[in-house]
């Protein structure tokens, strides 16, 4: 358990470590070339907080943190890992759905760039209203990844345009879809052009879909604001658990 510098969290809890990676454009599976989990595992001074480097690993203990958290929070769930990524087995999953059921004043977040394992390892009785999962989009070509999410039933479905490699289409379907994240690589930066995240904030006006604008690209120019507030929302649903989390778990 980790409190966060991710702006659109609060914590981030690993049950599972380790990624073997997502399909890719040519059809092959492999690990992203800007992984910042893998070279995050595989950094000599880290040795100590990742043993088996970015090998796939399960750490069912890691369960309890859900519900020793007592304040509302938002929790990102496998920061460094991806839940329904391959290797995972089904009951790890069943066992992470549970332990977040168990702990329901928490909102979880999930992204995920294997979106058709989804139907494969969650089942009805898992879907609980705090569990929201996206999709992670970076190219034009992984915006099969958004469509996939939408035929997944019940769940609140999210978008992270991060990093925003490509312009992405204009005329994308986003229905369903109730939040966005926009942001850019960091380290080293990629900086997208203006533009490319002006067509996404249209998009979600379009739709009426609150977005997310991260600190990598606010602080960097990419907009005038006076208050980053404007540029970084949460839905309604996220946006009452932020204030209790604010307050000390008061409404």
């Amino acid at each position: 358990m980790a409190k966060t510098k991710i702006e659109w969290t609060h914590y981030t809890i690993n049950p599972i470590s380790g990624c073997y990676g997502a399909i890719c454009k040519d059809g092959v599976r492999r690990q992203c070339s800007y992984c910042y989990a893998k070279s995050t595992a595989e950094n000599e001074r880290m040795k100590s907080a990742f043993p088996h480097k970015f090998e796939l690993v399960y750490h069912p203990k890691r369960l309890n943190q859900f519900a020793a958290i007592k304040q509302p929070s938002l929790i990102f769930i496998d920061s460094m890992s991806d839940l329904f990524g391959e290797g995972v087995k089904p009951e790890w999953i069943r066992e992470i759905f549970d332990a977040m059921a168990n702990a329901d004043h928490h909102i979880y977040q999930i992204l995920t760039k294997n979106p058709e394992r989804i139907t494969q390892l969650v089942s009805g009785d898992m879907y609980r209203p705090n569990i929201w999962i996206g999709v992670s989009v970076d190219a034009v070509w992984s915006c099969t990844r958004i469509s996939t999410l939408q035929k997944v039933p019940e769940f609140s479905k999210f978008i992270s345009f991060e990093p925003l490699l490509e312009r992405m289409p204009t005329f994308m379907n986003l229905h369903g879809i109730k939040w966005m994240i926009i942001g850019q690589r960091t380290k080293p930066f990629n900086n997208p052009p203006k533009p490319w995240i002006y067509d996404l904030m249209l998009k979600a006006v379009e739709f009426n879909i609150p977005y997310f604008i991260k600190n990598n690209l606010l602080d960097r120019g990419y907009l005038k604001f006076e208050e980053k507030s404007e540029y970084q929302r949460f839905p309604k649903e996220m946006q009452t658990t932020v204030n209790r989390h604010l307050h000390g778990g008061i409404d």
